[in-house]
């Protein structure tokens, strides 16, 4: 079963573009990476990225998050609420270790 990770990021995803890319470069299809966008544009970039899924909005993210083996938030928190203390809680799971890149 693939690893699942989940790249959290808003505004125009920039962040989250930059690391799924990366990831895909690490990883390649050894995991499933999971775009989650506080808005569709952010969603749409990371998708077009590499990402396998995409949702976006706060319910999606704080749904999503509870199923994932990882997930990755670029975002500053916006203080203690219970769906920022689930994704603090699941962020601090850790990843398989990457393969190596070629060079």
């Amino acid at each position: 079963m693939l690893k699942c990770i989940c790249v959290i990021d808003g505004q125009g995803g920039g962040i989250g573009v930059t690391l799924i890319k990366y990831l895909r470069e690490a990883y390649g299809e050894a995991v499933q990476v999971i775009a989650l966008g506080t808005n569709a544009v952010a969603t749409a970039q990371m998708l077009k990225a590499g990402a396998n899924k995409g949702a976006s909005g706060k319910n999606a993210i704080c749904r999503t998050v509870l199923q994932a083996d990882c997930s990755s938030v670029p975002l500053p928190s916006p203080g203690p609420t219970p769906c920022w203390e689930k994704l603090r809680r699941v962020s601090l799971r850790p990843l398989p270790r990457p393969r190596p890149l070629k060079s």
